[in-house]
């Protein structure tokens, strides 16, 4: 597991019981919502016409998905918060029928909010902010500890061949495009910036600031 990994409680024991798994480095598995299995939720257009899987602040959904090389991968939903409740979105996650550390009972997603109008000035010229709305849009997120005592998206081990990852809605609705299944998420080291940096021309700051 990289060091740069950090795992705590029940994640750290689950890291631990599959010390000797690879991180692999394969091409996304894309699984569209609409393709759930056991689910009662239905699919709905959202996002200019793109069909979600409409999952309400109750129920679960399946998804399928063969693995070639067995290893820790990360999760990610392609998603569109549903208007609702106006809470985080929660939800909780099964891989092949079971949740394999206790971070997954509760995992959220964020809702999308701006202003709900021009700005008010009161009588003195004090500007007040507007009345904040949702504004529902389509994002990407992985599956990770929203507080950040584990900075990086969670690890999830998969064997070889067929697997199945379970939604089970915990509080308020959200619309799913796409479950991805994809190699570890990775950061360039401070070397590749600097080689990255030295090719678009940025110089080295020198001289006294006046």
């Amino acid at each position: 597991i990289p060091e740069s990994v950090i795992a705590l409680g029940e994640y750290k024991d689950y890291l631990d019981a599959h010390e000797d798994a690879i991180l692999p480095e394969v091409e996304d598995i894309i699984i569209p919502g609409p393709d759930a299995i056991n689910t009662e939720f239905v699919s709905q257009p959202y996002g200019g016409g793109q069909l979600a899987l409409e999952t309400k602040s109750s129920g679960s959904a399946t998804w399928g998905f063969d693995i070639e090389v067995a290893g820790f991968y990360n999760i990610k939903l392609e998603y569109i918060p549903i208007i609702d409740g106006g809470a985080n979105i929660e939800r909780k996650v099964y891989i092949n029928g079971k949740v394999p550390f206790n971070n997954l009972n509760n995992v959220s997603f964020q809702r999308v909010w701006g202003n709900g109008g021009d700005k008010i000035v009161d009588l003195t010229g004090n500007e007040i902010r507007p009345v904040q709305v949702e504004i529902p849009e389509k994002r990407v997120a992985y599956l990770r500890d929203q507080i950040g005592y584990i900075t990086e998206p969670y690890l999830i081990y998969f064997d070889t061949g067929y697997n199945e990852i379970t939604i089970e809605s915990v509080r308020e609705a959200m619309g799913i495009f796409n479950v991805i299944i994809a190699s570890k998420e990775s950061y360039p080291t401070y070397a590749e910036v600097y080689e990255d940096y030295l090719a678009k021309g940025y110089k080295k700051v020198t001289g006294k600031q006046t």
